[in-house]
Formats: C-alpha cells, sequence, structure tokens
C-alpha cells in the first residue's frame, strides 16, 4: 500500500510539472482532462486512508469498481492510439494525399500542423506524382483559411502550386474527407476506387482512419506526423474521448 501512495503522489508531481507546461498556450479538452486528473491523484494521495474505508461499503465500493474499469479501458485504448500512430501505412501507388488541418498561429501554421505538412512533403519527395489536397477551413479566430496556409507553406518548401488543391470549408475530420474526395473527383479520382493517404498527427491515425473507411474510402492510409512531446499526454488523453465519442455516434 505504501509502494501504490508513493506511485499515486509521483504520478501527481508528474501531472503538475504536464499542467504548467500547458497553461502557456491554447486551452482544450485534452489540457482540462491532465488538469483533473493531476487533482485528483493530489486528493487521492493525500486522503488515501479515508476514501480507501469509505469505498469498501455501499455505492462507493461499486463506483470505485467503475473507476478502476474505466482506467484500464482508457489505458487499453491509449495504448492502441499510440501504436496507430507509430507509423507510416503508405504503399508508394497512392493517387493523392489528404493533409488534415490543425490551426494556424495567425497567418502560418501551428506547430502542429507544420509537422503534418512535413510529413506530406516528405512523402511527396517519395512520390512526386502525388495530387495533395490541403484541407481546412478558417476558424473563427483565424486570419485566413488554414488550406490558404498550408498550400503557401507546402509551395514554400519546393511543391509546384499546380500539384495542390485547396480545400477551405471544412470545419471537422467528416468534413476534411468529404470535401476533399469531391475535389479529387474533379481532377478524375476516385476516393473510392483507388487508394488515397492521409497526413495527420499520430494520435489521430485511428479515428481518421475509421472515419475515412466509413465513408467509403476504398484503401486509405495514413502518414504520422509526431506529437510535440509537451502535447503527447494531453493529445492521448482527448483524442481517447474522440473514439468513445465515434465508437458510441459514429461520428
Amino acid at each position: 500500500m505504501a509502494l501504490f501512495r508513493k506511485i499515486i503522489f509521483a504520478t501527481a508531481a508528474a501531472g503538475t510539472l504536464q499542467s504548467a507546461m500547458l497553461l502557456v498556450g491554447n486551452q482544450n479538452l485534452g489540457n482540462f482532462l491532465v488538469y483533473g486528473l493531476t487533482g485528483t491523484s493530489w486528493a487521492y494521495g493525500i486522503w488515501y486512508q479515508k476514501v480507501n474505508e469509505l469505498c469498501k461499503k455501499g455505492v462507493w465500493k461499486w463506483l470505485r469498481l467503475l473507476v478502476v474499469v474505466g482506467l484500464v479501458i482508457a489505458t487499453a485504448l491509449i495504448a492502441v492510439i499510440a501504436l496507430t500512430g507509430k507509423a507510416s501505412t503508405v504503399q508508394g501507388d497512392e493517387s493523392a494525399l489528404i493533409v488534415l488541418g490543425a490551426g494556424l498561429k495567425g497567418k502560418k501554421p501551428s506547430g502542429m500542423l507544420a509537422r503534418r505538412l512535413d510529413a506530406a512533403y516528405n512523402a511527396w519527395q517519395n512520390n512526386p506524382t502525388l495530387q495533395i489536397v490541403v484541407s481546412g477551413g478558417q476558424g473563427n479566430d483565424e486570419e485566413i483559411p488554414e488550406a490558404q496556409a498550408m498550400a503557401e507553406y507546402l509551395v514554400e518548401k519546393g511543391i509546384p502550386a499546380e500539384n495542390i488543391l485547396m480545400e477551405d470549408k471544412s470545419t471537422n475530420t467528416w468534413e476534411n474527407f468529404s470535401f476533399s474526395a469531391q475535389l479529387l473527383q474533379q481532377e478524375g479520382i476516385d476516393c473510392s476506387q483507388q487508394p488515397v493517404a492521409f497526413a495527420t498527427s499520430d494520435f489521430h491515425c485511428l479515428r481518421a482512419k475509421w472515419i475515412a473507411e466509413q465513408m467509403d474510402f476504398f484503401d486509405v492510409r495514413s502518414i504520422p506526423a509526431p506529437t510535440p512531446i509537451s502535447r503527447v499526454i494531453p493529445s492521448w488523453l482527448r483524442e481517447a474521448v474522440g473514439v468513445v465519442y465515434y465508437m458510441i455516434f459514429r461520428r
């Protein structure tokens, strides 16, 4: 028991360090999950004996069991998310590459989006015949559509502008794939008949692939972009919620 309590305190301390790093920058669900788990860990470590006594009887006993089961499932889900985004599944015969948007910083791609674009650029270097679609609309807090910034970034890296299609209306992953498929159809590329790749953050690969497959993409392959170390835990936590939501509502 003493060892377990030390583990709880170590987890709380690590969570506090992670939380301090997350306070700088935009806030999202992943951040708040880290804050909540950190606070819960501190509370459990401090009132360890009282909590355990309380959870030995009545409804609290079943609540503790529910929490334990939830943590086991969440850990397994995060492991699957992490492993799915570990390596690229492209084979070199793809007809097109869709780059999924991820926010801007001013008129430039955010750090996370720049990593997705870099991954797409590397894939294009290995297959210069790829038709690239940069997919992302303009958020309420953005000065220009994400697709415009994405296209400019790739052109600056050396990809010819004629190789890039801009999909600048989407607001989520469903629309990314749907609107991009429509653009590709106009170029003679049928996503329901030809292999297509997509570039996104490593933690997002699993759910993005499920969504594309549900939309009848014939053979969709992922190009994972690395997530900054400071964002790994909140990204995994937020994506775990997204995957559960998808499994329940298929959205």
